[in-house]
Formats: structure tokens, C-alpha cells, sequence
């Protein structure tokens, strides 16, 4: 009976951190949605910071107004490399849209 519970104790602990970790992840998403927004601000002509806002917003489950920035990294930087990620992006998820 003792390993059950040791294991019982190991799955409660480890749901536990999993949810700690979970919440981090999402405060630092919040953190880094406020950086690129201040540096989509600072420069709206900056292609890669509309790139990597349109990845953070995406992440944090706001896909329509994170495509709109992929979007315009896209319209910033048609032939370019950051002007391709986003691109990429954008045909990822509509193939992840019903």
C-alpha cells in the first residue's frame, strides 16, 4: 500500500507543477504580448515585431487578431524572410480552422 501512495502523492505533485508551470507560461505570454505591442507601437513599419506579436497572441489562443498581424509582418515584408514565416503561419492555421 505505501508505493500506491507514494505514487498517488508523485501524480498529485505532479499535476500540481504542471498547473504552476501552465500559469507561468501564460504570465509570460502576457509579458511578452505587452513588449511586442509596445514595439509594434514604437514602429508599426517593423515587420518582424508584428511577426512575433502575431505568434504570442496566436499562442495565447487569439488567433483572429494575432493572424492580423502575421498579416501585416506579411504586407511589411512581402518577399522576405520574416515576410515567409508569417505567411507559413497564416496557411497553419487555416488549415487548423473547420
Amino acid at each position: 500500500m505505501t508505493a500506491f501512495f507514494a505514487w498517488a502523492d508523485f501524480e498529485l505533485n505532479l499535476v500540481a507543477l504542471t498547473q504552476i508551470v501552465e500559469l507561468d507560461f501564460g504570465r509570460q505570454l502576457g509579458a511578452m504580448e505587452e513588449d511586442f505591442l509596445a514595439a509594434v507601437k514604437l514602429d508599426p513599419t517593423n515587420a518582424d515585431a508584428n511577426l512575433r506579436l502575431g505568434m504570442v497572441l496566436v499562442s495565447m489562443h487569439k488567433a483572429d487578431l494575432g493572424k492580423r498581424y502575421l498579416q501585416r509582418a506579411v504586407d511589411l515584408d512581402p518577399a522576405g524572410d520574416t515576410g515567409a514565416k508569417a505567411r507559413l503561419l497564416i496557411e497553419n492555421l487555416a488549415l487548423k480552422t473547420p
